[in-house]
């Protein structure tokens, strides 16, 4: 698990955005869930890496690795934040009751 933002000046900002999209390309499942962060929203992509696609056992259906990139829209550079997650599909809940408490800095 990793949780972050970007200096709102930086050149990189939207290079990183598109990073995160192809990052997803080709993935074997995708699921998409939405959060408000105050009045921001920010959205989490689910998905297992088509090349990361490594089962639990040879008749297993479930993949072993799981990841999870999270982003604040592009517009919103005074507020960003990403988040990203890599493991086990019983630890996502996990991950998603820490963005839950998340707060923006007032």
């Amino acid at each position: 698990m990793h949780f972050g933002s970007i200096d709102p000046d930086a050149g990189t900002f939207e290079l990183n955005q598109r990073y995160a999209a192809s990052r997803r390309a080709g993935a074997a499942e995708e699921l998409r869930r939405e959060f408000r962060l105050g009045d921001v929203e920010f959205t989490c992509w689910q998905y297992v890496h088509p090349h990361r696609y490594q089962r639990v056992g040879p008749s297993s259906t479930e993949p072993l690795w799981w990841n999870i990139d999270c982003s604040t829209p592009v517009d919103v550079r005074q507020q960003n934040m990403y988040a990203w997650f890599l493991g086990r599909q019983e630890d996502i809940s996990s991950f998603y009751t820490i963005i839950e408490g998340v707060k923006p800095r007032e």
